[in-house]
């Protein structure tokens, strides 16, 4: 427990930094709409939000972070701001204390897909991300845990779905698992009975928001107007983008190096980038030399495929969506990173069992250094060395 408040904290004196260098950069035209949800609630307005002049209920977003930045406010002095952060903290300290509880003394290894720039990006945004991933990684665990009830795959497929619209992939989740063991004639009703509950809720939320607004879910299911090539190029840009996910610095971001400084955070930069790009190569030496032992132990355990199959469903989910959804823009960061995280816990949390545990000793000092110095990507550095040459 210590050491998920630990390192919880790190994380969270990282983005307070993120948050004091540039406050309104972390606020969205999304986030004011969810800021204005909770306010509502408190007020006992309902959810609704003030869109295109017009008080309406809102069905573009589900409650459930709104809810979540609302009750946060009642309970502490915050502001919904500062309410709507601590949220976010919450989610993942809630997220470490599910890894701790399944991985014990090997936790913190599968804890470092949480420690890379595109994600402690989100946690610093007013953003509803990063409280989805949280009942996302609820529902991985509980689905490879076979003495986990259906009440629990439930509640964390409903959870899911109530942060985001998108949470309903769940239910493909549920269909594939349920597939596969009524192919190895394995009992299935724990997966069919969430997936009957999933859709009943969806369908009843839905059914509420076009009463009260006319539409499922406000302006979501139009087709693009935009060329279909406009579209590919898009995605393939951002797909390759999101590739680099260990490597993204935010301070690149609109650098200009002729400023003050500016040399010095570019420097810290491409050094911190070339350290990373040294230990890739020694993870994959190491590979290469156990490349025998692989092809042997290449069995995935239950735990890492539900994360790798959650996060495989989520990323086809999300590029169908984006194919046929006007009301998505593109597929940056934010739509992908959730995607990037249960793939990477699969990987990680595939070395930590008892057939792999050799290579995992061997590649573990590497692989906590890869991402150890990723954070740096995701520092401030601008502000810090502003503040420090300029106090």
């Amino acid at each position: 427990m210590k050491s998920v408040l630990f390192y919880l904290a790190g994380l969270s004196l990282i983005v307070w930094l993120k948050v004091s260098a540039n406050p309104a950069y972390f606020l969205t035209p999304d986030s004011y709409y969810y800021l204005q949800g909770a306010r509502n609630l408190l007020a006992g307005d309902g959810f609704t939000i003030l869109f295109q002049g017009k008080t309406m209920h809102c069905a573009i977003w589900p409650i459930g972070y709104s809810a979540a930045i609302a009750l946060s406010a009642l309970i502490s002095p915050l502001s919904l701001v500062a309410s709507s952060k601590v949220v976010n903290l919450l989610a993942i300290g809630g997220s470490f204390l599910l890894l701790h509880k399944r991985y014990q003394n090997d936790w913190l290894f599968v804890m470092l897909a949480f420690c890379t720039p595109s994600l402690i990006q989100l946690y610093a945004n007013t953003w509803s991300e990063t409280l989805f991933v949280f009942p996302l990684i609820g529902f991985c665990l509980s689905l490879a845990d076979r003495q986990s009830s259906c009440l629990m795959l439930s509640f964390w497929g409903v959870f899911a779905f109530l942060v985001r619209y998108v949470g309903g992939f769940l239910v493909l989740v549920l269909l594939i698992d349920s597939w596969q063991r009524f192919r190895q004639q394995k009992p299935v009703q724990r997966e069919v009975i969430a997936a009957i509950t999933m859709l009943l809720l969806a369908g009843t939320y839905f059914g509420f928001n076009y009463h009260q607004t006319g539409t499922f879910s406000g302006g979501h299911g139009f087709l693009p107007t935009e060329p279909l090539t406009q579209r590919i190029w898009v995605a393939i840009k951002n797909l390759v983008e999101e590739t680099a996910f260990l490597f993204r610095d935010w301070d690149l971001k609109g650098l200009a190096i002729h400023r003050p400084n500016g040399q010095i955070v570019l420097g810290i930069i491409l050094l911190t980038s070339a350290f990373q790009v040294i230990q890739l190569g020694r993870i994959g030496r190491v590979l290469l030399n156990h490349r025998k032992r692989l092809a042997v132990h290449l069995l995935i355990d239950a735990h890492s495929l539900a994360f790798l199959l959650t996060g495989a469903v989520y990323l086809t989910t999300t590029v169908v969506l984006y194919f046929t959804d006007s009301s998505l823009e593109d597929l940056r960061f934010r739509r992908l990173a959730p995607a990037t995280l249960l793939l990477t816990m699969g990987l990680l949390s595939n070395l930590t069992q008892p057939a792999n545990r050799m290579l995992y000793q061997r590649l573990k000092p590497l692989v906590c250094s890869l991402f150890l110095l990723s954070i740096v990507h995701a520092l401030p550095k601008m502000y810090l060395i502003n503040r420090l040459f300029n106090p």
